[in-house]
């Protein structure tokens, strides 16, 4: 026998496993945030981890997508020659995140895969799932070795996936990607939690781990008031900036916290399951998140601010909703960019005015302390 299988079977046997994947989770965490410095000018260390939209293009016709104007915009994706040219520049990443709009909409998606993996780059995908499946779930497993895992979307149970998603296919095409992968990957599934969902989740997760999936992240709905976009516009002092965001004219959740609680521990009670929501600052203070009062409260940080994130047209910008370009990869190098005057100022402001009105919803969202 497989000296290697042999050992895990021993440790699967002495119910180890989960032990030992978290402590080296927990190192991998403690270790990775000593490198990761904010100086008072602004400077900040260079990331080990990017995430990168190779694309804006997509199959489904999501209720909350960000991305949908960008779209109509009809920028153009960078090519493959473009995106080699990148990878090469890149000198201190050793992981990424591929995400959406849906990577599998290009057609060269298995070669930008093996460019990253060739130069010893893990990867993270994140998909729909609705254009996997048997012919091209080939490629994905002669490439395993280089990723990490896949996540998944789902919002709900059928009939409802379906509407958030605009088609009625979507669902069913999921669980098809999902059991093809999931005997060679460690798949995630990940939701978020709206009001028209609240009251589906835990029947959609109990689903899913009767299908053998054991990860799950929850993510509470983000969205913005226009008074809290023009704020956060006038804070940040850049004519230039631009937000993808889903706007509310009220800034109140559609749910109760009692509910959003209940909905999470009646989860937590089926059996196997690791459980994650974000963002870690409801974890922390979910009084303070869920009644919008944190940036008032808490000393706040973003994940953003140490990963670097790169656009389908190769603009290094902040995040997916504070879309402000910093520089172009075809033009300058990432550390080039990553420590421009300009990028360092807006992290100065970010940090001075403990983050934007914005932010304060945002999936990345964690807490320090309280002020």
């Amino acid at each position: 026998m497989n000296i290697r299988l042999f050992i895990i079977k021993l440790l699967k046997k002495l119910r180890l496993v989960k032990i030992i994947k978290k402590i080296l989770g927990f190192l991998r965490k403690v270790f990775s945030c000593k490198k990761q410095v904010l100086s008072k000018d602004g400077t900040a260390s260079l990331p080990n981890s990017i995430i990168f939209e190779p694309t804006t293009k997509c199959n489904l016709n999501c209720q909350m997508c960000y991305q949908r104007e960008e779209r109509k915009m009809g920028k153009r994706d960078l090519s493959f020659d473009e995106i080699q040219k990148i990878i090469n520049n890149f000198s201190n990443v050793k992981r990424v995140s591929l995400i959406g709009a849906e990577i599998f909409a290009r057609s060269d998606i298995f070669q930008i895969i093996e460019e990253f993996i060739k130069r010893g780059i893990k990867l993270y995908l994140t998909t729909n799932g609705t254009l996997i499946n048997e012919d091209n779930v080939k490629e994905l497993k002669r490439l395993k070795k280089g990723i990490r895992g896949i996540g998944f979307s789902l919002d709900g149970l059928k009939e409802l996936h379906n509407k958030i998603r605009g088609r009625d296919w979507a669902f069913d095409r999921t669980i098809e990607a999902i059991n093809l992968v999931k005997k060679d990957f460690n798949v995630s599934i990940n939701s978020v939690v709206m009001k028209d969902n609240i009251d589906e989740l835990y029947d959609l997760v109990k689903y899913l781990r009767g299908l053998g999936i054991v990860n799950f992240g929850l993510a509470v709905e983000m969205f913005a008031t226009p008074e809290e976009v023009a704020l956060s516009k006038k804070i940040l002092d850049f004519g230039d900036l631009s937000l993808a965001l889903e706007i509310q004219k009220n800034a109140e959740y559609k749910f109760s916290l009692e509910k959003l609680k209940r909905t999470i521990d009646k989860i937590k009670t089926i059996k196997g399951i690791n459980l994650v929501i974000h963002p870690g600052a409801f974890k922390d203070f979910p009084e303070e998140f869920y009644n919008g009062i944190l940036r008032k409260k808490i000393v706040l940080k973003c994940e953003n601010m140490f990963l670097g994130r790169i656009n389908a047209q190769g603009d290094v910008i902040f995040c997916p909703f504070i879309k402000k370009p910093f520089g172009n990869l075809l033009e300058q190098s990432f550390e080039e960019i990553w420590n421009n005057e300009e990028f360092k100022l807006f992290r100065k402001k970010l940090v001075k005015n403990n983050l934007a009105p914005v932010c304060k919803r945002c999936c990345k969202l964690g807490a320090n302390k309280k002020q």
